[in-house]
């Protein structure tokens, strides 16, 4: 069916949600490095990215994240498919704008925060991949 990327930092999601999109035929790829996800992009040019927000190696949270992906992909490629922003992260005492929210501005197609239930994850990738049928 659909090509999906998938950026992510937790490998037990990131597996989960990989095993029910390919109960549902998807090929799907997963990564928790930019880099990579970048050149990925270019290289399976795929029908819709998942991208998690913040990324985490061990306990560091890195600058490089999804909003440095989607910045890339608007910045340097011709990228247009759709692209769902996730992220367990929620506004604090001294933060003004949520990951999220900047996600948003940078022209994501639909962002939810995590926990997700694997009912909402797959409706919002169905949404996504067949806007037409929503």
């Amino acid at each position: 069916m659909a090509t999906i990327l998938i950026l992510e930092d937790n490998i037990e999601l990131s597996l989960q949600w990989k095993i029910l999109l390919e109960s549902y035929e998807h090929h799907v790829q997963c990564t928790s490095n930019v880099d990579e996800a970048f050149a990925l992009v270019e290289q399976l040019k795929p029908d819709l990215i998942i991208v998690d927000m913040l990324i985490r190696h061990g306990k560091q949270l890195q600058v490089e994240g999804g909003l440095t992906l989607i910045t890339r992909l608007k910045l340097y490629t011709d990228f247009n498919r759709p692209i769902l922003g996730v992220s367990g992260f929620t506004k604090g005492r001294y933060v003004q704008n949520t990951p999220l929210e900047v996600a948003k501005q940078l022209g994501i197609s639909k962002a939810i925060y995590k926990p997700i239930a694997p009912e909402t994850f797959l409706e919002l990738v169905q949404d996504l991949l067949n806007p037409s049928e929503s």
